[in-house]
């Protein structure tokens, strides 16, 4: 196979200062001459790289390939991730740069095989995605003209391999794209002096005073990129707020840093009249700001800023008469989570965070088959208060343990979680996804020649390593080795004992009722496909919308999904007649899976608590299980997950043959007076039942019944024409529920349906 070239002339400015000088990439400019199924040399022109690589943008912004994942381009991509590429560029150093102490070449999200050439010279092989490498490159500088070659070959075609986000090598909602990306690659020119590579602070404890004030016990930790040879000073002192922060830590608190051998350094200090930080809805998104300053015995020299949030977090596990607990608490309060698993891709994740807290959310997981979450993410969720919980980058299979591997995972772990446990959003590191599920119920048992030394492997990665890595660094969080933490879906115990990935409904092809008795502790995943939008479906694939079209096919990557889609379509909705009315039904299917399964989870507090859905994202034009799709705008089932996760909702629970009870969860931070109205009619507006409340003392983060039907006391009563609907108050807030009695395929009255739908997701344009 030939080597396949891209050729960038980087035109390079620089800028010098006392301590650090950016050599930096701008003016990215490429040459194209070539198509890509020539086997030549391929260059490109006009193209805006921003200082992010991206193969497949480089080749589509210049002709090269068609429009990606539009109806079966995605085909090409085959070829493009088995070829080899080398990016080359040029930039000039002056001999002023060349007297610093230190040329450091920085790498943010390599993601690829790559060795780096400078001036023709091999430097070092790059391999992990997750890793932010900085590298002392000096000598392989020279005055004037310097070129460097990033040479990438193939990824590992064993994804376990390679340390790189994993659904990368095509997932269930996913194609496969493995060419090379990097964030960003830029030089700096820099002195060499005590230089902190990462610091961060964390709450280790919060105390009530007698006057109301609370006052907050911290740990500073501070990583120096080399190890101290004399004593220094650490300073942290208040900072100017910015934007959303009006806090500052007061006076300043100064520590004394001897000399050691790793370069990390722990100390513990207090803030009194502290303001805490809580989760979306549960109280303000307080921060900080502090001023860290590195001193010897006469300068200055180093500075960072560091954000931070005075908060505790906790995961209770406790065995109890059921089984095992598993629920978070928030500053000493448990709280009902409500959220969704998240994809963390290379997008700005800007107008998902805030999506997110529109929808009435207080916590993302970050799934383990994606990567770590990116400083601007982490920096959005403490803003709007989105709790993370963190999936160390493993999923779905065994994974190595060999001393290469071993020291490979142990870097990225290290440096990640410095990065972010500074964070007040961080919840909660898990060591992997579904791995331990896998061994114990997957057939992977039978796969390997020795059982014990699998556990023995598994143990030490998963426990003793990235355990005890996440116990070093980020003390005040808590770890578990897996999700599920205990038992696979298709074990009662998953529903008794932790948390749970609950696929039945969709792998075991239930009905969406089967959510209403299938109640878990804790539901960390579970969801339901639908289809993409039609603006979506009209600009990635052509008709007909159905599995015999390649065009539309090809956007559905699970191997059962439209017949899991198709079941449930019948089921509630019968035939279809045309893609439109596909489209819609999917989309309904979806919305009705996600309504059931939420009320019945809150419905059940606190036996469970906490429901985050699969998934908030699709990364990927397709039909799948994300709200949000690949370009930001909101599938119908968002709209439902807005309604569902609101403070207080009603749930419907029709589970009794004989009657029909209706509930009312809270998951305020305070009591507060509910007021509500029930009504039972037909499709005609002719009321067969009519409940009108007085006021309802309702609980803080509590869930309380209502009112109970009997069937018998209901007028004239019939399933195929009657629906009920409730509306209510606590104080100005509006709140809305519905149920009907049978699937909408043998409801009397389409429309009326889909009027009872408006009212209900849409209430203020119904007035």
């Amino acid at each position: 196979m030939k080597r396949l070239f891209i050729v960038a002339l980087l035109l390079v400015t620089t800028i010098c200062s006392a301590q650090s000088t950016d050599i930096a990439i701008e003016n990215v400019i490429f040459f194209y001459n070539a198509t890509l199924t020539d086997n030549k040399d391929v260059t490109c022109k006009d193209f805006d790289m921003d200082f992010h690589i991206n193969t497949y943008d480089i080749l589509q912004a210049n002709g090269v390939i068609d429009s990606m994942f539009v109806r079966t381009n995605e085909k090409q991509l085959e070829n493009i991730d088995n070829r080899n590429w080398t990016y080359k560029c040029e930039f000039n150093i002056t001999k002023q740069q060349l007297k610093k102490d230190l040329i450091n070449l920085n790498i943010q999200n390599l993601d690829g095989n790559c060795s780096i050439y400078i001036n023709k010279k091999f430097v070092k092989k790059y391999n992990n995605s997750f890793v932010d490498y900085c590298d002392n490159v000096k000598k392989f500088l020279k005055k004037g003209k310097n070129t460097i070659e990033l040479r990438f070959t193939p990824k590992d075609s064993i994804r376990m391999n390679q340390r790189s986000p994993q659904y990368l090598y095509g997932w269930d909602w996913h194609p496969k794209t493995l060419a090379p990306r990097i964030n960003a690659i830029y030089l700096t020119c820099e002195d060499d002096e005590p230089y902190v590579n990462y610091a961060n602070i964390q709450t280790k404890s919060i105390t009530l005073n007698s006057d109301s004030t609370y006052r907050g016990e911290m740990l500073l930790n501070v990583h120096f990129r080399k190890p101290l040879k004399e004593k220094h000073t650490l300073r942290l002192s208040k900072y100017d707020s910015i934007a959303y922060i009006d806090n500052t830590i007061g006076e300043d608190v100064v520590f004394t840093l001897e000399p050691n051998n790793s370069g990390y350094y722990s100390f513990d200090f207090t803030i009194d009249n502290a303001r805490l930080w809580y989760p979306n809805l549960m109280g303000e998104q307080n921060l900080y700001s502090a001023n860290l300053s590195v001193e010897n015995k006469s300068d200055s020299y180093h500075q960072r800023t560091i954000l931070f949030g005075i908060r505790t977090i906790e995961l209770v596990r406790d065995k109890d008469s059921i089984g095992e607990s598993f629920y978070f608490k928030i500053n000493g309060e448990e709280f009902f989570a409500k959220g969704a698993n998240y994809i963390m891709t290379y997008a700005d994740p800007q107008n998902d965070v805030a999506m997110a807290s529109s929808a009435n959310m207080n916590m993302l997981r970050i799934w383990g088959g994606s990567d770590y979450g990116s400083d601007d993410f982490f920096n959005l969720c403490d803003r709007y208060g989105i709790l993370v919980w963190q999936d160390y980058p493993f999923a779905c299979e065994m994974y190595p343990t060999d001393e290469q591997f071993i020291n490979n995972v142990k870097q990225e772990a290290t440096q990640n979680l410095m990065r972010i446990s500074t964070h007040p959003s961080l919840a909660l590191i898990c060591g992997n996804n579904e791995i331990w599920e896998g061994w114990n119920h997957w057939g992977w048992k039978d796969l390997v020649k020795d059982t014990i030394q699998a556990v023995k492997d598994y143990d030490y990665l998963f426990k003793e390593v990235l355990g005890g890595i996440a116990k070093q660094y980020v003390p005040t969080i808590d770890y578990i080795h897996s999700s599920p933490v205990n038992h696979g879906w298709g074990s009662e115990r998953s529903r008794t004992h932790g948390d749970c990935h609950y696929w039945g409904v969709w792998w075991a092809d239930s009905n969406f009722e089967t959510y209403t008795h299938k109640i878990p502790r804790f539901a960390s995943e579970y969801g339901f496909q639908g289809a993409m939008n039609p603006e979506t479906a009209e600009k990635y694939c052509s008709h007909p919308y159905t599995k015999d079209n390649e065009d539309f096919a090809i956007h559905q990557k699970h191997p059962r999904g439209f017949e899991l889609i198709e079941n449930r379509i019948k089921e509630w909705f019968g035939d279809y007649k045309d893609d439109d009315q596909y489209i819609l039904y999917s989309q309904l299917t979806q919305q009705e899976a996600l309504k059931i399964a939420v009320e019945a989870h809150r419905q059940h507090k606190p036996y469970c608590m906490g429901s985050l859905f699969w998934q908030f994202n699709d990364p990927y034009p397709s039909i799948a299980w994300g709200c949000i799709e690949a370009n930001g705008e909101p599938k119908p089932a968002y709209y439902t997950a807005q309604k569902v996760f609101q403070p207080v909702i009603f749930a419907i629970d029709k589970t009794c043959p004989d009657s029909i009870k209706i509930y009312a969860c809270s998951d305020l931070a305070t009591d507060t007076v509910l007021t509500f109205k029930l009504k039972i009619q037909n499709q005609n507006d002719a009321i067969h039942y009519l409940h009108i409340s007085e006021k309802k003392p309702l609980k803080a983060q509590r869930t309380i019944l209502l009112t109970s039907i009997a069937y018998k006391d209901i007028k004239n009563f019939d399933a195929t024409k009657d629906y009920l609907w409730v509306e209510g108050f606590y104080g100005d807030e509006f709140i809305s529920d519905y149920a009907f009695f049978c699937y909408p395929k043998d409801y009397i009255d389409f429309t009326k349906y889909l009027e009872v739908l408006d009212e209900y997701y849409f209430p203020e344009e119904e007035e």
